[in-house]
């Protein structure tokens, strides 16, 4: 594939990368979190044609379309960390005329990200934001919520917000929430998950929303539980949860190994469920993936005893199927076919918390390590899998150290890594693919810059 960079702007703390289709053409927006940097529109064949958005306020962390309106977005503004009570807002922008109108639609402190849901013709609101009220920058002690609302016609007429998760104000150490099969407003979560807590507090808890609430009651206490999945199998629930040790003096013991456990959902998951321990000796057992394969559900776990891919049992009573198909120490799995040969390969961060990238591939029995990023990695902050040049493939940037920009691609029988740019730094990226090519939207953070990069056939 050919990449040809075209900078299109100077911007001090680029942040906020998105395109909003109208009048026949693509237009690139790209933002600044800073609070007295512009928002820019650009557009025309080659993205020649600069527009100014806004020039203040800043802080903007998203921009949304609004399905069904041609020339309208929502969009964050005003949100700093740094500053207490909170400035942050959502705001409505039209184009009318050849210039960007905008009216405030509703102040909520600290929101961050958002969308809008188009269900039977109606928008819906629905808004994240990172923490309730703030003392100062750190201050993490009050939990965000997730807000929801019908967006009006007009949405300036404001918005009515339901408060949806903080689904709880407390407990925290909300790790991981996983919908219940079969079950239309019923999830577990894991709650009390704390590393630096011993004993530990950590525990499944299943919520239910009746009557306009969501109601909560324990399932079973699992000391440091972190990752968990619900396989369906046959009509029935398995739950398979995933600790990363089992005790722990202080945070940074991980002298006991975690554990694999597995047991039946009942019908009723407040009556408890009787844990089985599936497999033990799992040191910072940490990486979780769930999948289906040939319409199965399949979950592979990563620790530093390596890979563990573990399936259902075909029946009630059966027994569960463990494969060990890669060792090393793996803190992270996704899996990918990258190679377009039908099955998918396994990209892995190795060790805990590390520094590696990897991709390995399954070679009869065994899986292989294919790939590796050669690079030192320093701070890996933006990741995208989406098709180029109508090739899979994943596009990467790290924000620190050489601050790259690169492309993974299969081609010819090899992975091949495109250098898309240094120096860089993306904080986000966004991929836009029009007819006859596909355009990279980078908030070049570190360089405090706006750029597009287009991605053609050679």
């Amino acid at each position: 594939m050919k990449i040809v960079k075209k900078k299109l702007d100077d911007m001090y703390r680029c942040y906020c990368a998105s395109n909003i289709y109208f009048d026949g053409q693509n237009h690139i927006l790209l933002a600044s979190e800073d609070p007295d940097v512009a928002c820019n529109m650009y557009y025309g064949k080659d993205y020649e044609t600069k527009e100014n958005v806004w020039t203040h306020p800043g802080g903007c962390m998203s921009i949304v379309p609004i399905p069904g309106k041609e020339k309208e977005f929502l969009c964050v503004q005003e949100f700093y960390l740094k500053v207490t009570p909170s400035l942050a807002k959502i705001v409505w922008g039209k184009y009318d005329n050849g210039t960007w109108q905008f009216k405030d639609v509703v102040s909520v402190p600290y929101v961050h990200r958002f969308g809008i849901f188009n269900q039977n013709g109606i928008n819906y609101l629905i808004l994240a934001t990172v923490a309730t009220s703030k003392k100062e920058k750190n201050d993490w002690s009050v939990p965000g919520r997730i807000y929801v609302a019908e967006l009006p016609e007009d949405p300036s007429t404001g918005v009515e917000l339901e408060v949806l998760c903080e689904v709880w104000t407390h407990p925290g150490g909300c790790m991981s929430i996983v919908p219940i099969p079969g079950k239309e407003k019923e999830f577990l979560c894991v709650q009390e998950f704390y590393l630096k807590v011993t004993p530990s507090l950590a525990k499944i808890v299943w919520g239910k929303y009746d009557n306009g609430t969501w109601q909560f009651k324990d399932v079973v206490s699992v000391p440091y539980v972190h990752r968990f999945g619900i396989f369906n199998q046959n009509g029935i629930n398995y739950l398979i949860l995933a600790t990363v040790a089992t005790s722990k003096k202080e945070k940074n013991d991980w002298s006991v190994p975690g554990r694999i456990y597995v047991a039946e959902l009942p019908e009723d998951p407040s009556t408890g469920v009787e844990l089985e321990v599936l497999c033990d000796g799992l040191y910072r057992n940490h990486g979780f993936w769930q999948t289906k394969e040939n319409g199965k559900d399949v979950g592979y776990f990563g620790s530093d005893q390596g890979i563990l891919r573990v399936s259902a049992p075909e029946k009630r009573g059966g027994q569960w199927k463990v494969e060990p198909i890669l060792s090393g120490h793996i803190g992270e799995i996704a899996t990918i076919d990258i190679d377009g040969d039908g099955q998918d390969e396994i990209m892995t961060i190795e060790e805990f918390h590390g520094n590696t990238i990897q991709i390995y591939k399954k070679d009869g029995s065994e899986y292989k390590k294919v790939w590796q990023y050669d690079n030192e990695i320093d701070f890996a902050h933006a990741l995208v899998g989406t098709k180029l040049a109508g090739q899979n493939a994943f596009v990467c940037g790290v924000r620190r150290k050489d601050c790259e920009l690169f492309v993974v691609t299969y081609e010819d029988g090899e992975y091949k890594v495109t250098m898309v740019d240094k120096g860089v730094g993306p904080a986000n990226l966004c991929v836009v693919h029009e007819d006859n090519r596909d355009i990279i939207v980078g908030a070049n953070h570190t360089a405090a810059q706006a750029a597009i990069y287009f991605v053609t056939e050679d």
